[in-house]
């Protein structure tokens, strides 16, 4: 007996083990890029990192059904194909219609014995390209694909050798202007950026300690300029940014980045979760680290918002060619006076400083870049593309400072909708093309359609976006086919209950077109948190009764 229990114990251990095999295998497969992802070079890994301040600790969870975004296909295509017996047809011989697999029952004699063959083959080719012609104008699906295809053939294979050229001395007349003038400014800031991260990192620190998480608004911690900037907080301020407006000034209007990068969405002044996405993921740390890319919208709403932008101005002096700053629709004058901003300064550095320091940074703004590239694939920008018809090359050759004559004006529209337009969402069928936004008469909202021919013509991967935060969302979306991602930083905006998300690019090799994959990272919501540890005390209390 005692022989047979050990075979028995033998077999089941075995069969656990070859069981355990198989789930590790098809979870592996799962997990891994498919072919259109590798096709593409770029996989959104199906795994993101969630972390809660509450508990300190970070979970891996899968990435679901609620922030991948399907869209509804027209069935309108195949309706048409399959009349036209394009499409198989299990009735007909060989699985093809009569008319296209050349069988009898497409084929008639006539009473010569003599075949109609090919007057069949004409009058089906005839009745193809009619119907073909007339699906092309009324089916999106169509229009798309062969607008994907010509973009692709002419990114691939048309090269204006004029406008290479002109790239090349542009970027190179732009490092040597950057050499010279961020050795000059950093000679001289370099010292007072640096104590100013010092002491951002004991504030880290801190932050990453405390035992309650909190909304930004709840955090009252007292003298938080000086603790930051120092007893003359107001000039380490003024000289930050200063010399981050230099900088900026010999950098283009589309920036270029390397893997690994890290992105951030919309902050909106909300400095404590800064704070702990810094604690959770990690700070900027040198020439040889990791980029990072803050995509927009500093300011406006927040509590802490000139701690934030300090802190960024810091950074950016720090690490002029690892640190991107992007311009956002918040980084301007009208927006800042209306959503806070200006307050902000006046109510902090008073009535004679504030109006002084709110000057300085409107002219940081018009030279911050509207887009970074990254990895030469995946286009890091605000709002959207707009309407989709300009180019990687137009925005090379914008020239800043942007005032905002520049971005209001109506041939300049296409910068406006870079930092104001909006993605339709997936999932009704018939909404494609470049349709009227509710933020304004200049915006627009564009559909699946506008983002696949843009990235085809461009020769992108991807496009990561922020400007929208979703109520009692994740911090993020994946949509367009996975060619469009949203990233928002800022939890708990406006009382949407949304935790705030960033995205880490990584790639296996510093070779051109190895596969970069993405990485969603997520801080938890304050409100999500608290609900969940009311509702568990509401259920322990109805187990007591």
């Amino acid at each position: 007996n005692s022989s047979q229990d050990r075979g028995t114990n033998w077999f089941f251990a075995l069969k656990a083990i070859s069981a355990a095999k198989f789930l590790q295998r098809i979870m592996t497969e799962r997990l891994a890029p498919n072919v259109l992802e590798l096709d593409r070079g770029v996989h959104i890994e199906k795994n993101f990192d969630l972390y809660d301040p509450s508990t300190k600790q970070t979970r891996v969870l899968k990435v679901d059904r609620t922030v991948i975004h399907r869209r509804v296909s027209n069935s309108h295509r195949s309706s048409v194909l399959r009349n036209l017996g394009m499409v198989e047809d299990t009735t007909s011989s060989g699985g093809m219609s009569p008319a296209l697999s050349g069988g009898s029952g497409g084929d008639q004699s006539d009473s010569s014995g003599r075949s109609n063959s090919g007057a069949s083959t004409a009058n089906t080719r005839r009745m193809i390209y009619r119907s073909s012609r007339s699906m092309l104008q009324s089916d999106p699906e169509m229009v798309t694909a062969w607008g994907v295809f010509t973009g692709k053939l002419l990114h691939s294979r048309v090269i204006d050798f004029r406008e290479v050229t002109d790239r090349f001395l542009r970027e190179r007349r732009q490092e040597k202007a950057a050499g010279n003038k961020q050795a000059r400014v950093l000679a001289s800031v370099r010292g007072r950026a640096r104590r100013v991260l010092f002491q951002a990192g004991r504030l880290i620190k801190r932050v990453g300690m405390e035992v309650t998480d909190r909304h930004d608004s709840e955090w009252t911690e007292r003298g938080l300029l000086s603790l930051l900037f120092g007893a003359e907080y107001y000039d380490t301020l003024m000289l930050l940014a200063t010399a981050a407006r230099r900088v900026l000034s010999t950098q283009p209007a589309l920036v270029s980045a390397s893997t690994p990068c890290r992105i951030f969405g919309d902050i909106h002044g909300q400095f404590r979760d800064l704070l702990l996405f810094f604690k959770a993921y990690g700070v900027p740390e040198g020439d040889d680290g990791i980029t990072f890319v803050f995509n927009g919208d500093f300011v406006d709403r927040g509590s802490h918002q000139i701690e934030v932008l300090g802190i960024l101005f810091a950074m950016k002096v720090m690490l002029p060619n690892k640190v991107w700053l992007i311009r956002g629709n918040h980084e301007d004058r009208a927006m800042n006076q209306k959503y806070g901003f200006q307050a902000a300064c006046y109510q902090q550095l008073g009535t004679k400083f504030g109006p002084r320091f709110f000057d300085v940074c409107q002219k940081v703004f018009e030279h911050l870049p509207l887009a970074c590239l990254v990895g030469n694939r995946v286009l890091v920008l605000h709002g959207g593309i707009g309407n989709g018809a300009w180019t990687l090359d137009d925005l090379r050759r914008l020239h800043l400072p942007l005032k905002e004559n520049d971005t209001t004006s109506a041939e300049k529209s296409w910068i406006y909708n870079i930092m104001w337009s909006d993605p339709i969402e997936d999932g009704e069928e018939g909404l494609f093309g470049v349709h009227n936004s509710p933020r304004g008469v200049q915006a627009s909202s564009f559909a699946w359609d506008v983002t696949k021919t843009f990235c085809a013509r461009n020769g992108l991967s991807l496009v990561v976006r922020s400007h929208q935060s979703k109520k009692d969302g994740r911090g993020f979306d994946i949509m367009h086919e996975h060619l469009l991602l949203r990233i928002f930083s800022a939890r708990d905006y406006e009382g949407h209950g949304n935790d705030g998300a960033v995205c880490l690019l990584t790639s296996s090799s510093e070779e051109e077109g190895a596969l970069i994959k993405i990485r969603l990272q997520v801080v938890r919501s304050v409100t999500k948190a608290r609900e969940e540890a009311r509702t568990r005390l509401l259920l322990a209390a109805a187990r007591c009764e």
